[in-house]
């Protein structure tokens, strides 16, 4: 399973959670600043040019609309159709 990993606090702490649990699963993130906290800590993280698909992502949104799409900004807004 390919997972990607967003960037923040919050994402860190996944990522301690999957370096206990010794999951056999292939990381990739956009964010340089959480692989480098994954290396730091042992894991390996590809990032997303390596990848050619993501079974699961973890990331925050900013909002959600009234058609419940998550809006996301940083370096502008992508939103995600639920």
């Amino acid at each position: 399973m390919t997972v990607s990993l967003g960037g923040g606090h919050n994402v860190f702490n996944l990522t301690q959670a999957i370096r206990h649990a010794q999951l056999d699963i292939r990381l990739c993130s956009p964010s340089e600043l959480t692989r480098l906290n994954c290396q730091a800590i042992g894991l390996q993280v590809d990032s997303l040019e390596a990848i050619d698909h993501i079974d699961l992502a973890f990331d925050g949104c900013d909002s959600v609309d009234y058609h419940y799409n998550a809006l996301k900004s940083g370096g502008g807004i992508i939103y995600i159709k639920k």
